[in-house]
């Protein structure tokens, strides 16, 4: 049987490395994309997996019948990422994206090979919606949007496109366990003295700036951290929303974080996302919508 290839979005930056990602948010969202792949080739191979256990097969390239390819959001003009395989599916969800030079050019060349799906989709640098890169989301749409100040940007361009939300209102391999636990956590949040049994943790973490397994990895622990907690309070868009999805009682405070005006202008980004509950109509919509993309792909393999 031909191997199927999927793509696997890791965020190390080979031609301007102080670009590589430090926020484990980006492998969250990663993740997020896994777990439809992981339901895809369960059904596939009539099996099932635990997330720690697929997640480790992916890093491994070890599942058979499938070849996950790992693609540098930032490099995608590098061919010897894709140098020899043919229609690689890629779920082209996140933040897009840093430069690869010191002349702030952008990777956006989608490699022939390449099988893009996005959805999801975030337009931090404006150079996206130059007239070369126009063509490209000409080529591919409709575009799926994370966010409805990506949407406003695209249709500026006549470019098909939707409000799709963020791809992380579908993690659903771990669920709020916390009902009995007293802990609460702050997740990059500068309030204090919200319990006595408060904790922190940050989703800045330069140690998996140069290594995507740890990004991984990290992400999944993470979030069932988070899904132990009686209460999540964060300014972070991929721990509120994946909170949302597991159950986990989480307060969102967008504006607590110094690194949104590095990471987007104002609180555009959150447009659409950041009012949304897991248990209202909206939020349900996108997680029905979005985990539609599973069957997309099985009618592409």
């Amino acid at each position: 049987m031909k191997e199927i290839n999927l793509g696997v979005l890791v965020y190390q930056n080979q031609y301007l490395p102080e670009c590589s990602s430090v926020n484990v948010g980006d492998y969250i969202q990663s993740l997020a994309a896994l777990n439809i792949y992981k339901k895809i080739i369960e059904e596939k191979l009539n099996t099932s997996f635990k997330i720690d256990e697929f997640t480790n097969l992916v890093l491994k390239n070890n599942i058979d019948g499938f070849n996950f390819v790992f693609i540098k959001r930032d490099n995608l003009h590098e061919q010897s990422q894709y140098q020899g395989l043919d229609d690689i599916i890629t779920i082209m969800n996140g933040w897009w994206m840093w430069p690869f030079n010191k002349n702030k050019e952008l990777s956006f060349d989608i490699p022939k090979n390449l099988k893009p799906i996005f959805t999801s989709f975030h337009i931090y640098d404006n150079n996206l919606l130059n007239e070369k890169n126009i063509k490209t989301f000409e080529k591919f749409q409709p575009i799926g949007c994370r966010d409805i100040d990506t949407l406003n940007k695209l249709k500026s361009k006549n470019i098909d496109c939707f409000f799709s939300g963020c791809l992380t209102t579908t993690i659903d391999f771990y669920n709020w366990q916390g009902q009995d636990s007293d802990s609460v956590l702050l997740v990059d949040y500068n309030k204090n003295n919200l319990n006595t049994n408060e904790s922190r943790v940050t989703h800045h973490t330069p140690e998996v700036k140069e290594d995507f397994e740890k990004g991984f990895k990290l992400g999944l622990r993470l979030l069932k951290k988070y899904s132990l907690c009686k209460k999540v309070y964060t300014s972070r868009l991929h721990c509120y929303l994946p909170c949302l999805a597991m159950g986990v009682p989480v307060e969102f405070n967008y504006g607590d974080n110094s690194v949104l005006n590095t990471w987007g202008t104002g609180h555009e980004r959150f447009k659409g996302l950041k009012t949304l509950s897991s248990n209202n109509d909206d939020f349900k919509k996108i997680q029905t919508n979005l985990n539609r993309i599973a069957q997309h792909i099985k009618s592409m393999i």
